[in-house]
């Protein structure tokens, strides 16, 4: 069409004009389409995420088990080395018990 002109426009200026806005809502149609398969998905990954997160919750309970794991751990490596000491000081004993029946014998 024919900008700020006061001439009438002719009928194939008017359908060439028509047909342009045709092809314009026609393109802006195929866009909105696309946009709406994008949009569901979006939607659709969205709520898969929210399915397959870990909550804060889930994060809080994992903590507090491995706290309580770590806990018993660490009793149990003080437990070894409290045994190991008791075997070392067991095999002193030993050790100077047979020095001394040695001496005994001798005597």
């Amino acid at each position: 069409m024919k900008d700020n002109s006061n001439n009438p426009v002719t009928k194939g200026e008017f359908r060439l004009a028509i047909g342009n806005l045709r092809g314009d809502v026609d393109g802006l149609k195929t866009d909105v389409a696309v946009l709406k398969a994008d949009v569901f998905v979006l939607k659709r990954d969205v709520a898969d995420i929210k399915d397959n997160m870990v909550t804060k919750q889930d994060h809080d309970r994992l903590l507090t088990w491995m706290d309580e794991a770590m806990t018993e751990i660490r009793a149990y490596r003080e437990e070894r080395l409290l045994t190991g000491r008791q075997f070392l000081r067991m095999d002193d004993a030993i050790a100077d018990h047979e020095k001394r029946i040695c001496v005994l014998e001798k005597g």
